[in-house]
């Protein structure tokens, strides 16, 4: 799946795919100076979006959130391509 308009090659298909790097680059706008070390998912739910808490560890954390939430595409391949399309 295609990030629409942020410059990201990718976007995770799941709270899974999400690492480091992609995270770190994710932050980049708002954190620029902020350089993710790990992260662990810590919860799960789906309703019509797929969400995800993350818990975070930084290099330089500089003023970014230890704590993320995440709203992902649905993991239902039926639902998946329509909510997709809403960008």
């Amino acid at each position: 799946m295609e990030a629409p308009g942020n410059g990201m090659e990718r976007l995770p298909a799941t709270a899974d795919e999400i690492d480091a790097a992609w995270l770190t680059q994710a932050l980049g706008a708002r954190y620029p100076e902020a350089r993710v070390a790990r992260l662990e998912v810590v919860e799960r739910h789906e309703a019509t979006n797929a969400h995800a808490r993350l818990r975070v560890a930084y290099h330089e954390p500089a003023g970014a959130p230890t704590e993320i939430f995440c709203k992902l595409l649905p993991s239902d391949p039926a639902r998946r391509p329509a909510v997709a399309r809403t960008g």
